[in-house]
This record gives structure tokens, C-alpha cells and sequence, in this order.
């Protein structure tokens, strides 16, 4: 795995967890706008599958568990990304990592915030992944 590989990991859980989040909210949606419907139409039709309900709201309680797992992963492996690049001897570098992967600012951002030009950044992040992974070895 490569250094740049390595710090992504975060990112693409992130988005993985906001798909969840989406997905969730639907469900809820889906099921709140089904109560609805049923509280204004109960005794008239009563369902004969008395499950279903019951398997819809289970789904939901799995699907928010996941959730739940996957943001203390998410937690986790931040620490270890911050623990890593905590190990890097150059300053600027263990900033600019921190700055594009934790704090996820932009090029432009970190730019602005290091006071140095956008191609100063590069280089630093160029020299910050080479770097890093002498202690990414096996991870």
C-alpha cells in the first residue's frame, strides 16, 4: 500500500458512511410516511403479514449498527493516520498531511494557511508520502 493509499482509507470510508446516512434517512422516511398512512386509514385493512413491519424496522436497527461500526472505524483509523504522521521528522510535512487528510482542506487552503505557494504544497506532500511510507511497511 502506498502512502497516498494509506491516508485516502479515511475519505472513502467517509463517503461509504454518508451513502449509509442517505440510505437510512430514506428508510425512515419510507416508514414514517407509511405510519402515517396507516394511523389514518387503521381498521380498515388490517395487514395480514404482521412481519413485515417488524422486518422493515429491524433492517433499520442493522443498517444504523453498521453505521455505528463503521464511524468508530472511521474514529480509529484517524488516530492511527494522525499516530503515523506524527512520526514524520519534518514539521511542514506532517502539517500538510494533516491538513489534506484529517482536516480535508484544499490545496488552495493549505496553501493559504502555510503562506507558501499551491507548488510548494505539492512538493512538500511529494516529499511528506515518501517519507511516510518507510512506516507504513506491512500496515
Amino acid at each position: 500500500m502506498t502512502g497516498k493509499e494509506y491516508l485516502e482509507r479515511p475519505g472513502k470510508l467517509k463517503q461509504e458512511i454518508l451513502a449509509d446516512q442517505d440510505n437510512i434517512a430514506a428508510m425512515r422516511s419510507v416508514v414514517e410516511q407509511c405510519t402515517t398512512h396507516l394511523s389514518v386509514t387503521a381498521g380498515c385493512n388490517p395487514s395480514k403479514n404482521k412481519d413485515s413491519f417488524e422486518n422493515v424496522m429491524l433492517s433499520i436497527t442493522e443498517a444504523e449498527k453498521e453505521l455505528e461500526e463503521k464511524v468508530k472505524h472511521l474514529a480509529q483509523m484517524k488516530i492511527n493516520i494522525i499516530m503515523t504522521i506524527s512520526k514524520l521528522k519534518d514539521r511542514d510535512q506532517q502539517e500538510v498531511l494533516r491538513m489534506r487528510y484529517i482536516e480535508e482542506l484544499s490545496w488552495d487552503a493549505i496553501s493559504l494557511k502555510k503562506e507558501v505557494t499551491e507548488q510548494r504544497v505539492y512538493q512538500i506532500h511529494r516529499e511528506a508520502l515518501a517519507n511516510l511510507e518507510k512506516f507504513i511497511v506491512g500496515l
